[in-house]
C-alpha cells in the first residue's frame, strides 16, 4: 500500500509538469504566433491579414486590389480611378511567406526578443503600371485651373458681431506638375490608400496648403475658443483703506486682448491692451496719497518717489502675469488681486542700493549705476504720448531678463536681443528699427513706443550685463498721457462733387486747441492742402482723414470725410 501511494504521487507530479509545460508552450505560441500565419492585428499595406497563411493573405490582398478605387481630390473637383485604370497588380511571390517568417522571428531559425511589428508595408508588393493613366493625367484641366490664384493658408479670424473665433477658408493657387501627380497616384495606390488630396499633399506649386478642415486648424480653433471662454473674478481688498471690490474678466474683455499671430493659427495676448487694463486697476484700487521719499537725480534735482507701505499698492507686474497665465492656460474662477510694495519705502533714499537704472523722461535720457558709480548713459525713446501710451513714472524692479525674442502685439512683431520688463509688459529693450535721431528730444511725444523704453543695442546689452532680477528702475518726469477721450472733430462727413468743380474748404473744426492736419486716400480723385482746401482731380471716391493733434486735455483724434466725385453731365449740342 505504501508503494502504491508513492507511484500515485509520482503520477501527479508528472501530470502537473505536463500541464505547466503545456501552459508555457501556449504562452510561447501566443507571443510568437503560429509559425505559418500572421499575428493577430497584422495589416499588410493597410489590408487586415490577422491569423492568415501566406496563401490566405494573398487571396485577401488580391480581392482588395480588384476592388480598389482611388479618389484624387483637387481644389476644383475630383477624379476616381479603378484598379484597372491604375494598372494595379499584386506581385506576391514569396514575399508574404517571408513577412510571416520575419514577423515570427523564424528567419534563419532565430527568435525575436522585441515586440513584433503589426503594421507592415511592403514595397513592390502591389505595383501600379498604367501607360494610359499618364495620358489621362497630362490632360487634366485641374493641373492649370488655379494658375492665376495665390495660395493662402486657412487661418483664424475673430468675428466681432458673433463674438467668436472662426476659420477663414484657404485659397489654393498655382499649378500641378503632371509627373508629381502621377508619382503621388502611384504611391497612394500601391499602398492601397483610398484618397489623394492634392492640396494637403503639397502638389500645387510644390507647397502644402493648410485647409479649413485640417486637424491643425480644428485644434487652433478649439484653443482660441477655450481662451475666449475664460471667466475670472478678482477680489481687491485693502482693509485699512476700506477697499473692497470685485472685478470680472469675461469674454467681452478677453476678446479685446486676444489677437491672431501672423501664422494664422496661434492666439496671443496684446500686451499693451492688457497693460492698460492693469494700470486702470492700479489707479482704481491702490491706496492714494501713499508716503513718498526724496530721490536725487543725476542732474542734481529732487523728485518725489512713491514709497507706499506693503499691501497698499497693487502689484501691477504680478497681476499682469497672473491674468496672462490664466488666459493662456484657460484657467477660470475666483482669484485675489496681488498687492505689495513697489519701492524700498525708506525716506530720503538716494542710491536705491547703489545699483539701479534711472530714466529721466523729461530729457529722454537713461543712466546706469553700479555700486554707486555711473557706468553708462544714453538717450532713449519712451512711450508715445500722442497715442496715450506714455511710460508711467514710478519706482519698479526688473522682473526678468529675456534674450533673443519677439515682442508681439496688435500691429507689430519686433525682434529684440535684450528685454528687461519692470512694469507688466513695459520694459527696457533695444530697438534696431530706430535711427540715432529717434532717441532723445521730443520724438516720444508723437512717435514714441507702446510704453517700453527703447534704446540702442549697445546700451541695452550693457544694462543687461550689469543688472539682475530685482534691480530698481526709477522713472520720473515726461509729458503724461492726455485724457483717453479723443479730441472731437465736428463738421460735414460727406461731399458730392462733379469733375471740373472748383476747390472747396472742408467743414472741419474742433472746440479744443488741437491743430488739424489733412490727408487724402486717393490724390487722383481729390487732393487737400495743409489748410483744409480740397481740389477735385477726377471721378471716384476718396476719404480725407482729418487729424487733431494731442493737447493737454485730449488724445489725438481723427475724422474721416468721404468725397464722391462724379463725371460732369455733357451738354447737348443743337
Amino acid at each position: 500500500m505504501e508503494l502504491k501511494h508513492k507511484k500515485t504521487g509520482v503520477l501527479i507530479i508528472i501530470i502537473l509538469v505536463s500541464i505547466v509545460g503545456a501552459v508555457a508552450a501556449l504562452d510561447y505560441f501566443n507571443f510568437f504566433g503560429n509559425r505559418g500565419t500572421f499575428l493577430d492585428g497584422t495589416t499588410v499595406n493597410g489590408v487586415d491579414v490577422s491569423g492568415m497563411t501566406a496563401k490566405e493573405s494573398k487571396e485577401t490582398l488580391q480581392k482588395a486590389v480588384d476592388q480598389y478605387r482611388l479618389v484624387v481630390k483637387f481644389a476644383d473637383g475630383k477624379e476616381t480611378y479603378s484598379a484597372e485604370e491604375l494598372g494595379l497588380t499584386l506581385h506576391a511571390g514569396n514575399k508574404l511567406k517571408k513577412l510571416i517568417q520575419e514577423q515570427n522571428g523564424t528567419v534563419g531559425g532565430g527568435s525575436t526578443s522585441t515586440e513584433p511589428e503589426l503594421e507592415l508595408t511592403e514595397k513592390d508588393l502591389i505595383v501600379c503600371e498604367a501607360e494610359e493613366l499618364k495620358q489621362k493625367v497630362d490632360a487634366l484641366p485641374e493641373l492649370t485651373s488655379r494658375k492665376e490664384a495665390k495660395s493662402e493658408n486657412a487661418c483664424l479670424k475673430y468675428d466681432a458681431d458673433k463674438a467668436k473665433f472662426t476659420i477663414a477658408a484657404e485659397t489654393v493657387g498655382g499649378t500641378i506638375k503632371a509627373a508629381d501627380l502621377l508619382d503621388a497616384i502611384e504611391y497612394k495606390s500601391e499602398m492601397l490608400q483610398p484618397e489623394l488630396n492634392t492640396v494637403t499633399y503639397g502638389l500645387y506649386d510644390g507647397k502644402t496648403v493648410r485647409t479649413k478642415n485640417s486637424a491643425e486648424m480644428k485644434k487652433a480653433l478649439s484653443a482660441a475658443k477655450a481662451k475666449l471662454d475664460v471667466s475670472i473674478t478678482y477680489t481687491y481688498d485693502v482693509e485699512r483703506a476700506d477697499i473692497h471690490a470685485e472685478e470680472d474678466i469675461d469674454k467681452d474683455l478677453v476678446s479685446r486682448w486676444l489677437y491672431v499671430d501672423k501664422d494664422g493659427v496661434t492666439t496671443s495676448i496684446n500686451g499693451d491692451r492688457l497693460q492698460d487694463y492693469v494700470e486702470e486697476m492700479h489707479q482704481t484700487y491702490s491706496v492714494k496719497n501713499a508716503g513718498t521719499s526724496q530721490f536725487v537725480t543725476s542732474i542734481g534735482t529732487y523728485v518725489e518717489v512713491n514709497a507706499p507701505a506693503a499691501d497698499e499698492t497693487l502689484d501691477t507686474d504680478a497681476l499682469y502675469k497672473d491674468i496672462k497665465r490664466c488666459v493662456e492656460h484657460c484657467y477660470s474662477g475666483k482669484r485675489k488681486a496681488p498687492y505689495g510694495t513697489t519701492s524700498s519705502g525708506v525716506a530720503g533714499t538716494t542710491n536705491l542700493g547703489g545699483t539701479y537704472v534711472e530714466v529721466d523722461l523729461d530729457h529722454q535720457h537713461l543712466y546706469l549705476y553700479v555700486d554707486g558709480k555711473r557706468i553708462a548713459e544714453g538717450d532713449i525713446c519712451s512711450g508715445s504720448v500722442a497715442n496715450a501710451a506714455a511710460t508711467p513714472e514710478g519706482l519698479y524692479t526688473i522682473k526678468s531678463k529675456d534674450h533673443d525674442r519677439y515682442l508681439r502685439g496688435e500691429g507689430y512683431c519686433d525682434w529684440v536681443s535684450c528685454f528687461m520688463p519692470f512694469n507688466g509688459g513695459i520694459g527696457l529693450h533695444d530697438a534696431t528699427w530706430r535711427t540715432t535721431e529717434d532717441y532723445g528730444g521730443e520724438v516720444y511725444l508723437e512717435e514714441g513706443s507702446h510704453g517700453c523704453i527703447n534704446m540702442p543695442v549697445a546700451l541695452a546689452q550693457t544694462i543687461d550685463e550689469h543688472v539682475e532680477v530685482g534691480t530698481y528702475v526709477i522713472l520720473y518726469g515726461g509729458v503724461p498721457n492726455p485724457s483717453y477721450t479723443a479730441q472731437p472733430i465736428y463738421g460735414s462727413s460727406y461731399y458730392t462733387k462733379e469733375t471740373g468743380s472748383g476747390s472747396f474748404t472742408l467743414d472741419a473744426y474742433t472746440t479744443g486747441d488741437g491743430t488739424l492736419s489733412y490727408s487724402s486716400s486717393d490724390n487722383n480723385v481729390v487732393t487737400v492742402n495743409e489748410y483744409g482746401t480740397a481740389t477735385v482731380v477726377g471721378a471716384g471716391t476718396a476719404t480725407i482723414t482729418v487729424t487733431a493733434s494731442r493737447t493737454n486735455a485730449y488724445a489725438r483724434g481723427t475724422k474721416d470725410i468721404t468725397v464722391t466725385v462724379t463725371e460732369a453731365a455733357q451738354s447737348e449740342s443743337n
